[in-house]
């Protein structure tokens, strides 16, 4: 006997909601429903994956009682009164970061869920990358040492966008990372920003805080002329640094050194003479070839429907955005 494919809604079919459209056909047994008040979208959806069903009218997903789970990829601005239609008629939401610029209507839409008892998630794709995991592991096992600094490097060139400024579309990321990483309460924060397109957003941000004592600093860019997506962590014992952009090597631990190595040793070592600091070759660990989407979404399918606690609900949204709001 064939088993029933599962009804889900994609809510938004631009950019990033043609990526979730394309990820979760790969995951299969799904019957999937899109919508976009952009007729020119659907008509792209339409030719480019036969099997999916466009819908012209939101109520249609809504009034469909078969279909439980809505993924909104729709601007910041719209995803707030799209998402609480979905969940009063009691369907189970997927909704892409930042949700909201105001954390009173995350927590509002959290609350709802559980009044009408189903279940949210937010897109912070990144907790669920198989590099920031094992990142996560390092330090949590003290591996690193204790973590002085942390640097987030986040910068490309476009899409720049017109509801929120740089901060909330690519600082949240990072932010999401920090918290994933660190447990404790911001403090000390500082910021600089720049506003270039004349937009009345920002379109360049470097913020600096601290989380405990360690320093964190967040420095994000939508006209950059190249992609980077970079982590440096200092600790006490090793130096680890991710580079997203390298394929073959993303994440580099360094051994730390406080004394000269022996001459017939040098050739093995890096090192800066001026501050007696010798770092030896790298450690790169391997991975298998990863997509940090598809886990995204295999997680949100697998536990959604559960009443397992999802790592990135409302209450972690919600935190987000607060702490973003200290740098406006």
């Amino acid at each position: 006997m064939k088993s029933v494919k599962k009804k889900v809604a994609i809510i938004g079919c631009g950019y990033w909601g043609t990526n979730i459209i394309k990820t979760l056909l790969s995951l299969k047994n799904l019957h999937i429903f899109c919508y976009d008040n952009n007729k020119t979208n659907l008509i792209k959806i339409k030719k480019r994956f036969k099997s999916v069903t466009i819908v012209y009218n939101l109520k249609t997903i809504l009034n469909d009682k078969d279909l439980k789970l809505s993924f909104i990829c729709v601007t910041t601005s719209q995803i707030f009164s799209i998402a609480k239609k979905c969940i009063i008629h009691k369907k189970n939401v997927f909704l892409e970061k930042p949700v909201s610029k105001d954390f009173k209507k995350i927590r509002e839409l959290f609350n709802l869920s559980r009044i009408k008892k189903v279940r949210l998630m937010v897109g912070y794709v990144y907790i669920y990358n198989s590099y920031i995991n094992y990142i996560k592991k390092k330090i949590d096992s003290n591996f690193l040492g204790k973590i002085k600094y942390a640097e987030f490097n986040r910068k490309n060139y476009g899409p720049i966008r017109e509801d929120v400024s740089s901060l909330w579309d690519l600082t949240s990321h990072d932010m999401s990372i920090v918290k994933y990483f660190f447990k404790n309460k911001i403090t000390q924060t500082k910021y600089l920003r720049n506003s270039i397109t004349e937009k009345k957003i920002f379109d360049n941000y470097s913020i600096n805080f601290n989380v405990k004592k360690t320093n964190i600093n967040i420095n994000v860019s939508w006209l950059y002329p190249e992609k980077i997506r970079q982590i440096l962590i200092i600790g006490t014992k090793k130096i680890l640094m991710f580079d997203e952009m390298d394929t073959d090597r993303p994440i580099k631990i360094f051994d730390i050194l406080k004394k000269y190595p022996k001459a017939s040793d040098i050739p093995l070592f890096y090192f800066n003479p001026q501050k007696k600091i010798m770092i030896m070759k790298p450690f790169t660990p391997k991975f298998k070839k990863i997509s940090p989407l598809r886990d995204e979404l295999k997680y949100c399918l697998k536990n959604i429907f559960t009443s397992k606690k999802i790592i990135t609900d409302g209450q972690f949204a919600v935190d987000i955005a607060k702490s973003l709001k200290r740098f406006e």
